[in-house]
C-alpha cells in the first residue's frame, strides 16, 4: 500500500506517518504543495492526502491538477476546515474522501485501508471489469464509463455509485442506502453530496453521447436504467 501525504503541519505529519508505518502503509509525507502535485502526478500511488492549505499549492489546486492529468487514484483530504460547505466543496472538487481535523486514528486507518485496497485491487485488475447498463459498461478496473467506442473517467466515488446503481439496474436506490454503500458515512452530513455526485456522473455520461441514463425518483433516490 503506497500513499503520498501532503501535509506542512511538522508536528502532525510525522507522528501519524509514523503511526502508519507501524501499521504497514509505505507513507512517503511532503510538506509542500507544488512538490506534492508533481509527485501524485508523476508516480504511481495506491492513494493521496492532501491538507487544504498547504505552502506552493494549496489542496483543491492539487486535486484539480491530479484529475486533469487524467489520474483516478483516490483521494483524502485531510482538514481543519470542518464547515458542512468546505466539505461538500471538497468532495465535488474530485477528492473521494474528505476527513475533518482532530481525527481519530483509527478512523484515518480505516478511511485509508479501504481506499488504498480498492486502488490496488483495481490496478491489479483482481476486481471484476464490468457491469452494462442500457449499452454502457462500466469498467471496475480502469474506472470508466463506455458507450459507442468513447470513454469518460471517473472518480472512485463516481464509479462506486455508478456501480451501485448498475448492480441495481431498474430500480430506484435511496439516497440512504447510496450514502451507506458510497460514503459509508452519516447523511446528514453527506446529503448534498449524493445530488451533486449524481449530477456530475450525469454530465460525464453525457459527455459520451448517453443522455437520461440515471432518473431521479422524487423523494425517494436515484435509479439507472427503465427496468423495462
Amino acid at each position: 500500500m503506497r500513499i503520498l501525504w501532503v501535509e506542512d503541519d511538522t508536528r502532525l505529519g510525522p507522528m501519524i506517518a509514523k503511526a502508519l508505518n507501524e501499521d504497514g502503509v509505505d507513507l512517503t509525507l511532503v510538506e509542500d504543495g507544488a512538490e506534492g502535485a508533481d509527485r501524485a502526478i508523476a508516480e504511481t500511488w495506491d492513494l493521496v492526502m492532501l491538507d487544504r492549505r498547504l505552502p506552493g499549492l494549496d489542496g483543491l489546486s492539487i486535486v484539480g491538477k491530479i484529475r486533469a492529468a487524467g489520474s483516478d487514484v483516490p483521494i483524502i483530504l485531510l482538514t481543519a476546515m470542518s464547515d458542512v460547505d468546505d466539505r461538500v466543496i471538497g468532495l465535488t472538487s474530485g477528492a473521494d474522501d474528505y476527513l475533518a481535523k482532530p481525527f481519530a486514528y483509527a478512523e484515518l486507518l480505516a478511511r485509508v485501508r479501504l481506499l488504498a485496497e480498492r486502488s490496488a485491487a483495481r490496478r491489479t485488475g483482481s476486481m471484476r471489469a464490468d457491469l452494462a447498463v442500457e449499452g454502457v459498461t462500466f469498467d471496475q478496473v480502469r474506472h470508466v464509463a463506455r458507450f459507442k467506442g468513447n470513454e469518460a473517467e471517473l472518480t472512485v466515488r463516481e464509479y462506486a455509485l455508478a456501480a451501485l446503481l448498475a448492480r441495481n439496474a431498474g430500480v430506484c436506490v435511496s439516497r440512504e442506502k447510496i450514502i451507506e454503500e458510497v460514503w459509508g458515512a452519516s447523511e446528514d452530513l453527506y446529503d448534498n453530496v449524493v445530488d451533486l455526485t449524481v449530477s456530475r456522473l450525469r454530465r460525464k455520461l453525457e459527455g459520451i453521447g448517453i443522455d437520461a441514463l440515471i432518473t431521479t425518483v422524487r423523494g425517494a433516490g436515484y435509479q439507472m436504467g427503465s427496468g423495462v
